[in-house]
């Protein structure tokens, strides 16, 4: 008996081979409803989570005269409503129409993103903060418990994998949008640059938000007929029934004991507490605490500076450039340069120039050499 043919490495297998042609249609129009959408929305969700660090460099520091800490209590203000949020929503997933429940919740944050433009003071803002954490809680489960009522478990990755997307283009749009507030709005009908982008990103989030009440399908158990047939919901339940999905009603208190007594629950929490120590060391708090950790990792550690190659996210640059460096500053531990025309790296300011922290027998010791030699580094 002949095998089947190779697939190429460049064929994406989109379908399962038992899929029919009525099921790979409405596969296909799952496809169109859902996954722009979530990605759309998860691009919306991560500017406006992070637009805070861009307004804070682009002067609301200045306006607001924050002195202190008022960064770091204000993220803290956002995820107290992340977590917050997340309880209420855990429950009413089941009891409202999920094209009513992630459209709300958009329109929501994209309010209390457009009210931040307003802010004369720390309190405002903080609450504000909250506020945009609370309603941004439960997207990310919502849109991955839609795509849990209609794909299969094979099918679930394909279409995660798209939606994820959504966060990088935030990454690589959020500075841009302050970038281009700052430099065109600034001023314009008395508001300043930072002010702007917080009305540009509520103006993009809204519309978002009412698209989604035509265009999520809902579940099978609560469908959005506008969007779907009566057959179509048949043919979703179908497929769902045939891999042994099941709809298990209405959630209840006591399916919080069910959840919390399986072995997966605790499991995937293990992993993700795992992976952030995966990430590197991470030190959270005031621009003081981070100093004094680096100093020690320095003194215990035997490092030769930090590599800020490892800051991927604009906002961590900038909070590392905007709060961590002044301290450093003010400690002694990061110079300026001893001429105008003179550049260093940010090694060489902490260490001094052609000063390395590595001991001779340490295995990177090799590559100790002053940047502005002519020779350059060992071959």
């Amino acid at each position: 008996m002949a095998s089947p043919p190779a697939r190429k490495w460049y064929h994406i297998r989109w379908y399962s081979d038992t899929d029919t042609k009525e099921e790979r249609k409405f596969i296909r129009k799952i496809d169109a409803l859902i996954v722009p959408y979530a990605v759309l929305a998860y691009w919306v969700k991560y500017i406006d989570q992070s637009n805070l660090n861009n307004a804070y460099v682009a002067g609301l520091k200045e306006d607001l005269d924050f002195h202190g800490n008022e960064l770091v209590q204000l993220q803290t203000f956002y995820i107290i409503g992340a977590v917050t949020g997340q309880i209420p929503f855990f429950f009413l997933v089941t009891y409202i129409p999920m094209h009513w429940l992630i459209p709300f919740l958009d329109i929501s944050w994209g309010i209390f993103t457009l009210l931040q433009y307003r802010v004369q003071g720390f309190s405002e803002l903080a609450a504000y903060r909250f506020l945009v954490g609370f309603f941004e809680a439960a997207f990310f489960p919502l849109i991955h418990y839609v795509l849990g009522a209609w794909y299969r478990g094979d099918e679930i990755a394909r279409r995660g994998g798209i939606f994820y997307t959504g966060l990088s283009l935030g990454t690589l749009t959020a500075g841009l949008i302050q970038a281009g507030a700052s430099a065109r709005l600034d001023g314009v009908n008395g508001l300043e640059g930072w002010r702007w982008m917080y009305i540009i990103c509520a103006v993009i989030t809204i519309p978002v938000g009412i698209l989604g009440y035509f265009v999520i399908p809902g579940t099978p158990d609560q469908p959005n007929r506008r969007v779907l047939t009566e057959q179509d919901i048949k043919i979703g339940e179908s497929r769902l029934q045939r891999a042994g999905h099941a709809f298990h009603g209405k959630l209840k208190l006591q399916d919080l004991k069910k959840i919390f007594l399986k072995p997966q629950f605790w499991a995937i929490i293990l992993i993700d507490r795992a992976a952030i120590g995966g990430l590197g060391p991470v030190s959270v708090g005031s621009p003081k605490k981070v100093a004094d950790e680096m100093e020690h990792w320095i003194r215990e550690g035997d490092l030769d500076g930090f590599n800020i190659g490892y800051v991927t996210t604009p906002g961590t640059f900038e909070d590392v450039v905007d709060l961590l460096v002044p301290e450093l500053r003010r400690r002694g531990l990061y110079t300026e340069a001893p001429a105008a025309d003179e550049q260093l790296t940010a090694r060489e300011r902490v260490y001094g120039r052609g000063q390395k922290g590595l001991r001779d027998d340490h295995p990177g010791s090799r590559y100790k050499y002053d940047v502005f030699e002519e020779d350059g580094p060992p071959a």
